[in-house]
Order: structure tokens, then sequence, then C-alpha cells
């Protein structure tokens, strides 16, 4: 009997662990795609550009789905050069016996992240920024089978699907060597630049625009010619990345337009009374502004093209934020500085900082490679050192989401720190404090049991006290690759504070601009004095949300790319 029982135990499926797994260089990024292509049952979904997708179909990708129950979609970009591979691609797909649907998502809008997906269980996408390139040897991916954060890639997927072309008719188009009379290239910028401003002195009803934050700032120069369209009852949207530097910009454009923050990298672009669309290249920093914008422009009238362009645009408007003053520099600021009280409890304070320029990048680097380790054994009594890299930003979730604003510190700390390596989220949510309202730590979460016992003791007189969460490996990844950090967890946060937890979802911070090497000292509630040493840059921050079938950009952020931190005990009497 008991042989039988065993045998009846043994019968059951195991539960799937759910973790993340880190994929770099193309030969095994090509690999685990194809055979995650053998292992799909019902549904095969890829995001990628067309070399990579010419590539592994070389590699054997139609031989890798032969059941004909298998529907397999695949979105990418359609250049004219690759016109043969496509069709050549397309053909030798059909020829496997399976459904098959080829879309083309509308031009100028980046399929960042690029992703591949099996049966809803599985995913693998990018870390790495990639615009229109194949595979390289220092290509970062994620592979998670997460089902919260694959369900949230899903939706993104979707949403590109829905609001996609089919290209079939294009291919035809361009076969004949015919273009639609209603789509050209504007190739004079001189001509491109009449055509938009005869466009936009035309506009009677609504005007839209996609820029970057050079362009944002180019807009509030030029802010006259809106204001007396405006006048005219035209109504304005602006979606821009919002930066400490163009954030004044934002704030003047407010007076006449419709602003919120928008994801970087997204092609400029203007849509006027659901009549004119008009695509330009960001120009690069050696090309004039003024002119760059017109080189090569791509205008339409065609009303499908129009119209599915808007859809997407207005559904990335509805994550968007409206800016506000306050940058996450001033919030950060203003939480350290000062005597910060709560409940009668002093949180810390800022009590010096070396101008930028004091220490240089090279020399944080230095020392981070020559850094020696402070092993922590005596708790409060030791000097505590963290090496790696962190990042933060603030989240404003939509009011359906049920979950409040919340700042969050993204932490990875190497095997030289004081308790060894370890990925550690702080959240901190804004309560009221003696100096009015500011950010307060209310939980810790972090992969490193020892790292835990020391900060219940660290935090025993804060919010966070009694809620420094340790999670399993599996459970809680933080990677850093060149200039972009993600953080993900697969099992809930609580927030006991709100009797709330925070559902598995993942954060994207993307670096962009100059590295500010900066050093700031601060005090913190039981005296220890805190020194942070950092090679920064700005961030954009990406929030995933899939229990909310959300995916949006938070507000902006900090990405410390190298990172000292160290905590010092206090001075005896």
């Amino acid at each position: 009997m008991l042989f039988e029982w065993e045998n009846v135990k043994r019968k059951g499926p195991e539960p799937e662990v759910e973790t993340f797994v880190v994929i770099k260089g193309k030969q095994r990024i090509y690999s685990k795609i194809l055979q995650m292509t053998k292992e799909t049952n019902t549904d095969f979904s890829a995001l990628l550009p067309v070399p990579d997708l010419i590539r592994i179909d070389g590699l054997g990708l139609s031989e890798s789905l032969p059941k004909s129950t298998i529907q397999a979609r695949f979105l990418t970009e359609l250049l004219d050069k690759k016109l043969s591979a496509i069709k050549a691609l397309g053909k030798r797909i059909e020829k496997s016996g399976f459904s098959v649907r080829a879309k083309n998502p509308e031009i100028g809008l980046q399929l960042s992240p690029s992703m591949v997906m099996r049966d809803s269980k599985e995913i693998l996408f990018f870390i790495t920024p990639r615009i229109n390139s194949s595979l390289t040897q220092e290509d970062v991916c994620l592979w998670t089978n997460c089902r919260e954060l694959v369900n949230s890639f899903v939706v993104v997927f979707e949403d590109l699907w829905r609001n996609s072309v089919d290209i079939e008719n294009i291919i035809l188009e361009m076969e004949r060597g015919a273009q639609s009379p209603r789509t050209v290239i504007i190739n004079d910028a001189q001509i491109a630049k009449r055509k938009y401003d005869e466009a936009m002195q035309s506009a009677r009803e609504e005007i839209m625009l996609v820029t970057s934050s050079e362009g944002l700032i180019k807009l509030s120069e030029d802010r006259n010619g809106l204001k007396e369209l405006t006048k005219k009852g035209v109504s304005i949207k602006v979606l821009a990345p919002i930066t400490g530097k163009n954030i004044e910009a934002a704030m003047d454009l407010l007076e006449n337009c419709e602003v919120r923050h928008g994801p970087m990298g997204w092609l400029a672009t203007a849509i006027i009374d659901k009549q004119h669309l008009f695509q330009f290249k960001i120009p690069s920093a050696k090309e004039p502004t003024n002119s760059g914008y017109f080189n090569n422009v791509l205008y339409t009238s065609d009303s499908l093209f129009v119209e599915t362009t808007k859809k997407m645009l207005y559904k990335l408007w509805e994550n968007a934020r409206i800016p506000s003053k306050p940058t996450l520099e001033s919030v950060i600021e203003k939480t350290y500085s000062d005597a910060n009280l709560y409940e009668g409890k002093l949180l810390g304070k800022v009590i010096g900082e070396k101008p930028l320029g004091a220490i240089t990048e090279k020399d944080l680097l230095e020392k981070i490679f020559t850094g020696k380790k402070y092993p922590a054994q005596r708790g409060l009594k030791d000097i505590v050192r963290y090496y790696g890299s962190s990042a933060m930003g603030i989240v404003y979730p939509p009011i359906h989401f049920g979950l409040p604003e919340i700042f969050f510190n993204v932490i990875q700390c190497n095997k030289k720190s004081s308790f060894g390596a370890e990925d550690w989220i702080i959240l901190s949510l804004k309560l009221e404090t003696t100096e009015g309202a500011k950010y307060v730590p209310v939980v810790h979460v972090t992969d490193n049991p020892k790292a835990a016992r020391a900060r219940r003791a660290l935090f025993s007189d804060t919010p966070s006290s009694a809620s420094v969460q340790v999670m399993k490996e599996h459970e809680l990844q933080v990677h850093v690759h060149g200039s972009s950090l993600f953080a993900g967890w697969t099992t809930p946060i609580p927030l006991p504070i709100l009797n709330s937890s925070i559902p598995p979802a993942g954060l994207l911070f993307e670096g962009y601009g100059d590295v500010r090497s900066g050093f700031v000292t601060r005090l913190t509630q039981r005296g220890r004095r805190q020194e942070v040493e950092y090679n920064r840059l700005e961030a954009l921050l990406t929030f995933f949300h899939p229990a909310s079938k959300y995916s949006g950009p938070g507000i902006d952020g900090f990405f410390d790319r190298e990172m000292i931190f160290t905590s010092y005990p206090p001075l005896s009497k």
C-alpha cells in the first residue's frame, strides 16, 4: 500500500518554479529562441528586426514549428532593401503548414523591447536598446516563465498587433515600383518645412505632436505659433520625455498645450486634424536642430494610415503622466534635507556634498575595482559598504490600480559588498512628516537573508522595520547591462502600512545623457554617517504592471551605473 501511495503522489505534475535567466550573446540567444519554437504547443509570437528573423529561419525556425495547430505571428519593420528577404521568409514559413500572419508596425514606431513568446508561458526579451539592427555578441536578454510578467508583455504585443498594418499590399506596391500617391518622402528640407507649416496653420480641431526631449525645448521657444492656434480653438497635445533639462520648457508649454511624459526613442510625429501625418527623423547632435528635423520627412494623407497611427499614439497618451515641477532630484533633496521626522523619529539629513567634478568617473571605477570588503559581523557597530549599481524613480499608477505613487530605489550589490552579492529594492510612500509630505521607506525587499537581519535592526525605529521581506533568488532579479537596469519580482510585495500588496511586476530604467559623478554625506536616525559616491545618468522609467494589463512610462529617474555606499557606525560620546 505504501508503494502504491508513493506512485500516486508521483503522478501529479510538479509545480513549475517561476524564475529569471540572463542570456548573453547572439549564439546563445538564437539557440534559446529555437528551443522555444520546438516547445511551442499553441502560439508563438516574435517582435524582432528583419535580419534576426531571417537568421533564425535560416537556422531552422520553419522546421521547428511543424504543427498545423500552431498560430505563429511575427512583427517586424519592412525596409526596401529587405523586401526580397522578407518575401522569401514568408514563403518558407507558409510552406510549413501552420497559420501565420505577418504585420508591420507603424513606420517609425520602434520595436522596443524586442521579444519572443510562446504559449503565454515564457518570454525572452531584450534589455539592451536595439534600433533596426541585428543581434550582436554584446546583446543581453532576460528569459522568464513568471506568468504575471509574461502576461504584461502579451498585452504589449497584442496592442502592437492590433494597431499594425498588413504588409501584403505594401509588398505588391513595391514590386510594381509604385508608391501610394498619398504617401511621399520629402527629401528637400525647405519644401518639407513649408508643407508642415501650411498644414499647421490650417489646423481647425486638433494637433498631436510626439517629439524628443530636445524637440520639446524647441517647441517652447516657438510657442507663440502654438498660442495663436489655441486661440482659434485648436486642441494641442504634446508627448515627449520630460527630463531635468526640459522641465521648465514643459511647464511653459502647459499654459497653451496639454503635455505628457512619454518614452524615449519614438520617431517625431505630427498628426493634424486626422488629415495630415508627418514623421521626422530626430537630428543627431552634429546636425542643426532647425533643418535636421526636415530632412527626409515622411508625409501621408492616407486616412487609414493616419487613423491607425493616431490610435496607437492615443494608447500611449492615456498611459502617460502630466509633468509636475518637482523633479526626482528635488524630491530626493527634499526627502533628505534638514531634519526629516516621521512620528517623532529622525529619518535622515544631508550634512555634506562635494561639488560635481570633485570626484571623476574614472576615480570611482578604479575605487570599485580595487576596493576592499568590510565584512559585517557586529551589526550596527560595523562599517558597511556596498559596491554595485542603483536606480531611483517614481511611479504614479492610474487611480484604478488601487495603488499610491511609489518611490522605487533598486540596488544591485556585487560580492565584495559587506553582505555579499544582493538584489535589493526599497519602496517608499509619501507620508506626512513634521516637514510636510515626504517619501518614507516602508518596505525593503532583498534576496540576502543576512542583509535582511541587519536591516531589521537598523530600521527598527522606522515604518519599514517590520517590512524587511526576504525573497528567493528566482523570485527577485535585478540585472544591469550598459546603461540599462531591469528589476522584476515574481511574488507579491506586501505593503503592511496600507494592508495591501504590489503584484508581480517589472521596472526598466534606461539611462541617457552625460555621466555626472558625485558624492554626498548623510546622517541617519541612529547617528550613522552614510557616504554615497556615484556615476549617475538620468534615466527614463517604464513600469510593467501585469495585473492591471498596464505598461507605461513612470516619471524621470536616475541610474547610478556605478555606486559605492558606505555606512559608518555612530561616533562614541
